[in-house]
């Protein structure tokens, strides 16, 4: 999938309509520094134990509070736009750190937090 595609279903995650309740958002994104095919897909699964326990979680109690979006794979490269289309209150951004996207992942809440 094209990397357009990626920015798109980010922004449309993060300005995607919740139940007509204040719920935090949760958005978990899985950053990668080339993309290669290990980095890019095992990103994800932290990401989604992470997420499937937090619903599960005493019979589903966290889900009266939060809202979890889906996972949203993007390269590095695209940090400074994501920027651009982040909500000013985004709620909760889930990162898995790996050796291979630490640093993406820093400069991700670098610029979150300078934001």
């Amino acid at each position: 999938m094209k990397t357009r595609s990626w920015i798109t279903a980010l922004v449309s995650a993060l300005h995607g309509q919740t139940s007509g309740t204040n719920k935090i958002r949760v958005y978990p994104v899985s950053l990668g520094q080339d993309q290669q095919p290990l980095e890019f897909w095992s990103g994800f699964y932290a990401l989604g134990c992470l997420a499937a326990y937090a619903k599960v979680h005493r019979d589903g109690e966290l889900n009266e509070r939060f809202e979890f979006n889906q996972i949203t794979p993007l390269p590095a490269t695209m940090i400074p736009r994501m920027m651009d289309a982040i909500p000013r209150n985004p709620g909760i951004f889930l990162l898995s750190s790996y050796v291979w996207n630490h640093a993406a992942n820093a400069a991700f809440a670098q610029a979150l937090k300078q934001r």
